[in-house]
């Protein structure tokens, strides 16, 4: 291997950039929206299920982050 691949392999070897705790939650809150539509046959249940998730993510919105 020469040095620019070895550079460059490491460039993508590095760690991930640590998420801001927003993001994190953003994430979370994405991933939860597509599982429900994944394994829901009907769209009201999707829209409940959904509401009742935001309902959730909203009451714990001012959560102590961990910091």
């Amino acid at each position: 291997m020469d040095a620019s691949f070895k550079a460059a392999a490491a460039f993508f070897k590095r760690a991930p950039d640590q998420l801001t705790h927003k993001a994190e939650v953003v994430r979370l809150y994405r991933h939860y929206l597509k599982a429900v539509v994944s394994w829901a046959v009907d769209r009201d249940l999707v829209n409940s299920e959904a509401s009742r998730i935001r309902g959730l993510f909203e009451q714990n919105r001012n959560a102590n982050n961990g910091e």
